[in-house]
């Protein structure tokens, strides 16, 4: 069983096969391209591996799960709790479980709990997301099938209280980190920050890239910005201005016609425009006229990133999203420290945490002004809490500050009290 792609009619489509390439089952492809047709390539992709996850689980324990729904033959309490349990667990735990095991609560505990539960355990948002997909999809098979039947009362009485009881086993699932958040540590030191600028120099004789113009071009403008790795993959020429206010347009086109790549690009935030220093601009703009358009296959796109390697017929081709994960995989190997695209958006913000403040005296900016100003460079919403989680190392180097204060001045009363005496 596995996830298959394809193009039909310019758009990637995902199906579930066998190991012959045969699709699982057409409700579950109707699922995944109509219900969901007008989700992000990207949203689709991430319910096609929960629904593999789900079809492989049921599969070991014998249940056919489309079939059971359209003969409302709905599962059991007990199992519905299993599965919820399972969730939690990693694909390749579950897919190495031997067929005739039983899950039982007591051999999942077991099983979370061998050695460390976090080598386990997947993230809290992978397992509900998990959970969630198996709600949404329960409900679609039954629409589908008994949305125009007139069913018994028994058979409407079987059907809520399934769905009671996937609520309930939902919020049993609890919440959980697989790591434990100190916000007095930055996400992604000084030190390793000032190296990883180090390496990327091309001139730098630890570079490990090939491509070393183009990479350091895609690092920087991360660093310099605090977008997504999806809103520099879909960078295009016309979006890169280098004049009096030199910056990058941040835009959102779903499922974007133009983009060649199996997997497209997708921006999760508001489109909105991010400013660029004027060194970087001019870098951006010799890569584009001096790099780029000599490589050939380039004049058929306007995406700013390019393979520069004839992989498979792929030169000039727009740079694939597993291409920006290796770039930042070889990164990490080299710095000794897990880097990612995310890594670089959490240090944006502390260096904005520095200046902000610092503008914020000279301009007498209240709060919210300074909230608003994050929020306009990230790309989020109004009413967006991002900034909330952002701010965690800030509060808490304040709330840090304060207790000191208040100790200080208490030892200060104190010592002025006995020395009086």
């Amino acid at each position: 069983m596995k996830v298959i792609t394809y193009k039909n009619n310019g758009k990637t489509r995902y199906s579930i096969s066998d190991d012959r390439y045969i699709p699982l089952h057409h409700i579950i492809t109707y699922y995944l391209q109509v219900e969901l047709g007008r989700k992000s390539s990207n949203t689709i992709e991430r319910k096609a591996y929960e629904l593999l996850f789900i079809f492989k689980y049921f599969k070991k324990r014998g249940i056919d799960l489309i079939q059971s729904i359209e003969e409302l033959n709905f599962i059991s309490e007990e199992e519905i709790s299993i599965f919820a349990k399972s969730c939690k667990l990693k694909a390749q735990l579950v897919d190495k479980e031997v067929v005739t095991t039983i899950f039982t609560q007591v051999s999942l505990r077991n099983l979370m709990a061998r050695n460390q539960p976090t080598d386990n355990i997947v993230e809290e948002g992978t397992a509900k997301g998990r959970f969630d997909t198996f709600i949404h999809f329960f409900k679609f098979v039954f629409r589908r099938n008994h949305a125009r039947k007139v069913l018994t009362q028994a058979q409407q009485n079987n059907y809520k209280e399934c769905l009671i009881e996937l609520v309930t086993s939902k919020k049993s699932m609890g919440s959980w980190s697989k790591k434990i958040s100190d916000p007095f540590m930055s996400n992604f030191s000084d030190e390793k920050y000032f190296e990883l600028l180090d390496i990327i120099n091309p001139s730098n004789d630890n570079n490990p890239f090939s491509s070393k113009i183009r990479n350091e071009l895609i690092i920087k403008i991360l660093i310099d910005t605090g977008i997504r790795r999806g809103a520099v993959a879909k960078l295009k020429i016309s979006d890169v201005f280098n004049d009096k206010e030199p910056r990058i347009r941040v835009t959102k086109i779903p499922d974007d016609v133009t983009d060649p790549r199996r997997n497209r690009a997708s921006q999760k935030t508001k489109p909105h425009v991010s400013p660029l220093s004027p060194e970087l601009a001019s870098r951006l703009e010799y890569y584009i006229k001096e790099i780029r358009s000599h490589i050939p296959n380039t004049d058929t796109h306007e995406f700013v990133f390019v393979t520069e390697k004839n992989c498979r017929g792929t030169i000039g081709k727009p740079l694939a999203l597993r291409n920006y994960n290796s770039i930042f995989k070889k990164l990490s190997n080299i710095l000794g420290v897990e880097v990612t695209p995310h890594t670089l958006r959490y240090k944006w913000n502390e260096v904005f945490d520095v200046n902000i403040d610092s503008l914020a005296k000279e301009l007498n900016l209240d709060s919210q002004t300074k909230e608003d100003i994050r929020k306009y460079a990230m790309g989020w919403t109004a009413n967006s809490e991002m900034a909330d989680i952002y701010n965690n190392f800030r509060l808490a180097v304040k709330t840090r500050e304060h207790h000191l204060s208040r100790q200080r001045e208490i030892s200060s009363r104190v010592i002025s009290r006995n020395t009086s005496v």
